[in-house]
């Protein structure tokens, strides 16, 4: 997003007012995963569309039945196509003396939306299309917003009226006004910010009901251009290029009151300093943002190393795995990992995993990472010698596991596991759910030939293999399953924990717990029977 300076001649001035000079790009990114953000299993696409101009630049009508279906008793509107790049964005030429609107409106039926609205009037010349939209291609409803930023540099000469825009005033969407009982962008609480040294004017588009599956919403920005009286000096000031930058994020509707609510907890509250251009005040310009496309393993370490949130992609090849020649030392700065496995069909699914592997017996140092969507958490590698791990503040809540694996006849699908010798410091891993129906869902795993101390943090429910050795300090655990042997497992619930129940699943004799000064267990089962702590340690 670096801006450079484009030297312009006098001469450009007529030029300009002609509208036949030298061209200023809208930048957009043809990868749809870089223009949207999805949190608890729910997937959106980003659609942008133009006209259709003849060889004069007039919009060019459609034909019913072909392009378009009659609605709302309109009987002809204009062909769309997809946005492309390299607009020219010259002043725009009042053709009439004046803005005007056009006679009739626009219909959105041609690409699957509903709805119509008017548009900037044809003999206006110079206007920029960019009709954006948002399609549900997911199995749940979901709530949407549209985050619009648009390149408004400093030291225009017409300054808030250089640039003009049309939003979709439909009531369906919510600008955040502030005028009681108005929703349209021109009332909305838009706020400046800086990105890489340059300011941009955001707008915020919340869709305030729930986008059902293969739902294609209403469009929320519609047009563009610049003031008819903007100068030479003026276009300079945008460099190459003018940058309309827009990103949606989207989060399932379940357990949430509205959608500014579930959009807000989700993704946090868009402000100046933190919106999918800026993290706390910082640009993630030239970082792996929101979203990327992180398959490169490089390219998400080095994300990570910055703070920088990453998204997987959406299919087989999207796992974020990290393997080294060497130990491996991640401080996450409290950056978001969102796993993107597809859902379990019976047949096939993305497993999505995040996974830090380094050589046989190296350490890994992990520590201040988020962990969500759908996929698992792998620190080391299942048969390869592991080394000492320490993980700190790692936060994996509300994960879908893509994980299926099996013990002792039981499916497990678990958030997290590791395969070595691990200290999880303060860490929080809580409500997983299991994307294959067959498997059940836990936080952690503690697999076989692993030796693990829990100090400190918060976790839902845990499974213990037969072979797995795992201490709780200080930690807060709802429930444990355990088959752990007592010959070659253990499972020790220490100083300061907080159990509220512990599942033995052995039926022999051979049962690997202890439960020491300091713990507090609310209840045992064991062979059909349920024990209080009092009664476990007086057997």
């Amino acid at each position: 997003m670096k801006k450079s300076t484009l030297i312009m001649i006098l001469s450009l001035v007529l030029a300009v007012a002609l509208g036949v000079g030298g061209t200023l790009a809208y930048l957009q990114d043809t990868d749809e995963d870089v223009n949207v953000m999805t949190l608890g299993n729910v997937y959106i696409e980003q659609h942008e569309y133009e006209r259709v101009t003849d060889e004069n630049g007039d919009p060019v009508k459609g034909v019913e039945g072909t392009d378009f279906d009659a609605d709302y008793g309109i009987e002809e509107s204009y062909k769309l196509k997809e946005f492309t790049q390299g607009k020219p964005a010259y002043p725009a030429v009042y053709q009439e003396g004046k803005m005007d609107w056009d006679e009739f409106q626009q219909l959105w039926n041609q690409v699957g939306a509903p709805g119509s609205n008017d548009l900037f009037d044809p003999s206006m010349k110079n206007v920029v299309d960019k009709f954006v939209f948002v399609e549900n291609t997911g199995k749940s409803d979901a709530y949407y917003r549209t985050i619009i930023a648009i390149e408004d540099p400093e030291g225009l000469s017409l300054d808030a009226t250089t640039i003009h825009t049309s939003f979709n005033a439909n009531s369906r969407f919510d600008y955040n006004s502030d005028k009681d009982g108005v929703q349209n962008a021109a009332d909305s609480n838009k706020f400046y910010t800086v990105i890489d040294g340059t300011r941009y004017l955001v707008y915020v588009a919340t869709y305030q009901e729930a986008l059902t599956p293969d739902e294609v919403s209403r469009p929320s920005l519609l047009q563009l251009y610049l003031d008819p009286k903007a100068t030479n000096d003026d276009v300079a000031l945008f460099g190459e290029t003018w940058d309309v930058l827009v990103v949606s994020q989207a989060v399932q509707t379940q357990g949430f009151a509205d959608a500014q609510t579930a959009l807000d907890t989700a993704f946090g509250p868009i402000t100046a300093d933190n919106n999918p251009w800026k993290k706390d005040g910082k640009d993630l310009d030239d970082t792996p943002v929101f979203p990327v496309n992180a398959s490169g393993a490089d390219e998400m370490m080095a994300g990570l190393a910055e703070g920088a949130d990453i998204i997987a992609d959406k299919n087989l090849d999207g796992e974020l795995i990290y393997e080294s020649n060497a130990a491996i030392e991640l401080d996450a700065k409290g950056a978001t990992v969102q796993l993107n496995g597809a859902a379990y069909d019976g047949n096939t699914k993305a497993y999505s995993y995040f996974g830090l592997v380094p050589p046989a017996g190296e350490d890994v140092t992990l520590s201040n990472l988020n962990v969500t969507g759908t996929g698992f958490v792998e620190i080391g590698h299942y048969g390869q010698g592991g080394g000492d791990y320490t993980i700190t503040n790692l936060k994996i809540v509300n994960l879908a596991s893509t994980l299926a694996t099996g013990n002792n006849g039981n499916v497990l699908g678990s958030a997290f596991c590791q395969y070595g010798n691990a200290v999880l410091k303060d860490c929080v891993m809580t409500g997983t759910t299991a994307a294959d129906p067959a498997a059940t869902p836990y936080d952690a795993c503690f697999i076989n030939s692993t030796n693990t101390l829990v100090d400190g943090g918060k976790y839902g429910k845990v499974y213990v293999f037969e072979h797995g050795k795992v201490t709780f300090t200080g930690a807060e655990i709802d429930v444990i399953d355990s088959y752990a042997r007592g010959t070659s497992g253990e499972l020790v619930i220490g100083n300061g924990a907080k159990v509220n129940t512990v599942n033995i699943k052995r039926t022999d004799d051979n049962v690997a717990l202890t439960i020491e000064s300091g713990a507090t267990v609310g209840t045992i089962n064991y062979n059909d029977t349920a024990y209080t702590q009092a009664e476990w340690l007086a057997r």
